[in-house]
C-alpha cells in the first residue's frame, strides 16, 4: 500500500494530560472519516447518496479503514484504507478515494467552495460530506485539536480551520442552493381532504406536522377514491428541503397512485439475456424508509440494497443492478475479483444462466 491511502490523525491536547485522548474524540474522529471516505466511494461509483446518505452496502465492503494502535503510547495514530481483509487487488480506487477524500478536507479547511464542488459535483453529497467530516472533526468540540496529516508529516486539514471552514461551506453552498429548488419525483402521504368541486386534495406527510395541497385531474379521481385510508402517492415535480429532503410544495401532478410495497420477484426484474436456474422464486424485501417518502428493497444473498422514490424507478434500478453485477462479476476471471467478488461470482452463476436465443 502507497502513501496515498494514508491517514494520519494527530491530536494536539487541550489540556494538561499531554499523553491521552478521550474515547468521545477518537472514536467519533475514525466514525467520521470512515464515512466520509464511503461517501466520497458512493459519489466515485455514481451511486446516488438517497434519503438520510445511507451508504451502500457493495462500498461498506469495499471500503475500510484500518487503524493500528502505536506499540508505544503516541497521539499520532495511523490509519489505511483498504479492502475488504487488506485485500488491495482494487487499488486503483481506494487510491482515487483516498486522494479525494483528502482534496475534500483540504477544500474544507480552507473555506473554499469551489473546490469543494469540484471534487464533489453531485450536490446531493453536500449536506452529508459537511456532516460527516464536522463529525470527523469534533465539530470544533472536545479536548483535543485533530489534525489529518500525509505519512511524511505534511498536514491536510487542522481542526479549528475545518471548523471554521465548514460554517463558510455551509453558509456559500445554501445561497447557492437557494435559488435553485431541490426537486425530487414524488412525496406520499395519508389523504386529509377532497374537494371534488376544485379537483383538490391536501396530502398529510407522515411524521410532519404539515399538509401540503395540490389540484388533479379527472383521470386520477378513480385512485384517489379507491384509497381513501391508504398511503397515496402523487408524482410529479415535488419541491424539498435540500439538506433534510422533506417535501415543501408540490407543483405538478403527473399521476396520484397506492403506495405498492409487496416484495419483488426477481423474475419481475431480470435483464432479457438471463433467466433463474435452480431456485424457487427468489424475492428481493421491499420496506418503506420511515418517513414513508422512499422505497427499499434488499437481497442479501448478492449484497445488493437499492431505493427510489417510486415502484417503477426501483424496478428499473434493480434491473440495471443485476445487468451489471452479472457483466462486471459473473463473467470476470477470478484473478481480477476481490475475494468477496468471487464468492458473489459463484452464487449468481448459481442463480442465474444466459437465455436460450
Amino acid at each position: 500500500m502507497t502513501d496515498e491511502t494514508y491517514f494520519g490523525l494527530r491530536f494536539r491536547p487541550s489540556g494538561r494530560d499531554t499523553h491521552s485522548v478521550t474515547v468521545e474524540t477518537l472514536i467519533p474522529a475514525l466514525e467520521g472519516l470512515q464515512r466520509t471516505a464511503r461517501l466520497v466511494a458512493m459519489m466515485d461509483s455514481g451511486l446516488e447518496v438517497g434519503t438520510h446518505g445511507r451508504i451502500d452496502r457493495d462500498i461498506k465492503e469495499r471500503f475500510r479503514l484500518r487503524w493500528t494502535p502505536p506499540s508505544k503510547g503516541s497521539l499520532h495514530q495511523p490509519v489505511i484504507l483498504e479492502g475488504p481483509d487488506g485485500d488491495n487487488c482494487g487499488f486503483d480506487s481506494l487510491r482515487r478515494v483516498s486522494n479525494v477524500t483528502k482534496w475534500l478536507m483540504s477544500a474544507v479547511a480552507k473555506g473554499d467552495d469551489c473546490e469543494f464542488q469540484r471534487h464533489a459535483p453531485n450536490s446531493t453529497y453536500w449536506p452529508h460530506l459537511l456532516s460527516s467530516l464536522g463529525k470527523t472533526f469534533g465539530n470544533g468540540r472536545g479536548r483535543c485539536d485533530l489534525s489529518i496529516v500525509e505519512r511524511e508529516g505534511t498536514e491536510i486539514a487542522r481542526g479549528d480551520s475545518v471548523s471554521k471552514g465548514l460554517a463558510l461551506l455551509r453558509k456559500g453552498l445554501r445561497g447557492r442552493e437557494e435559488s435553485d429548488p431541490f426537486i425530487v419525483p414524488a412525496v406520499t402521504g395519508h389523504l386529509g381532504k377532497i374537494d371534488l368541486r376544485k379537483s383538490e386534495i391536501s396530502l398529510v406527510v407522515p411524521g410532519r406536522n404539515r399538509q401540503l395541497i395540490c389540484k388533479y385531474s379527472k383521470e386520477h379521481e378513480h385512485s384517489i377514491l379507491e384509497n381513501p385510508r391508504d398511503l397515496i402517492q402523487v408524482v410529479g415535480i415535488i419541491e424539498a428541503d435540500r439538506e433534510k429532503e422533506i417535501p415543501q410544495r408540490i407543483t405538478k401532478v403527473s399521476r396520484i397512485q397506492a403506495v405498492n410495497s409487496e416484495d419483488i420477484e426477481m423474475v419481475d426484474i431480470l435483464p432479457p439475456e438471463l433467466e433463474i436456474v435452480n431456485i424457487e422464486n427468489p424475492r428481493f424485501e421491499v420496506y418503506l424508509s420511515d418517513d414513508k417518502q422512499v422505497l427499499n428493497a434488499d437481497y442479501e444473498e448478492f449484497n445488493i440494497w437499492q431505493a427510489a422514490y417510486t415502484r417503477e424507478e426501483l424496478l428499473g434500478i434493480l434491473n440495471s443492478e443485476i445487468a451489471v453485477l452479472w457483466r462486471k462479476i459473473a463473467l470476470e476471471s477470478d484473478e481480477k475479483l476481490w475475494p468477496y467478488a468471487q464468492s458473489l461470482k459463484r452464487k449468481l452463476k448459481g442463480t442465474f444462466r444466459e437465455a436460450a436465443r
